[in-house]
């Protein structure tokens, strides 16, 4: 697996929707992490609903912008394998783009995320 060059780690970390998918997947034991799961914590993290209720049409977006946009540019820069049809998530991570994310993720949910 090759390491990505900064404009990939950087073009990753540009969208806040790729990073929240990449701060739960870190939390992840084993890495491997069903896709309706990672759904309702990004939709969650979206509408401040942690353990409350988020707008089913919200849900909805969001699942479809993971599934057609972040999650493939995410597989394409070998962070994760998207198996579609078991809808399951393996994250592999990248030393280079989890320490960028692990600087955002303090800044951006301090509440949340913890190592």
């Amino acid at each position: 697996m090759t390491t990505p060059t900064l404009d990939v780690v950087f073009e990753i970390l540009s969208h806040r929707r790729r990073r929240l998918v990449l701060y739960h997947l870190a939390q992840v034991p084993g890495g491997v992490e069903q896709f309706d799961a990672l759904v309702d914590q990004v939709a969650a993290w979206e509408t401040d609903a942690n353990g409350g209720d988020v707008p089913e049409n919200h849900r909805s977006r969001v699942a479809t912008d993971l599934h057609h946009v972040h999650l493939p540019k995410l597989a394409d820069a070998n962070v994760l394998d998207y198996d579609d049809r078991s809808e399951t998530i393996r994250y592999w991570g990248q030393p280079t783009v989890e320490e960028y994310a692990e600087h955002a993720a303090v800044s951006e949910l301090p509440d949340c995320y913890r190592e």
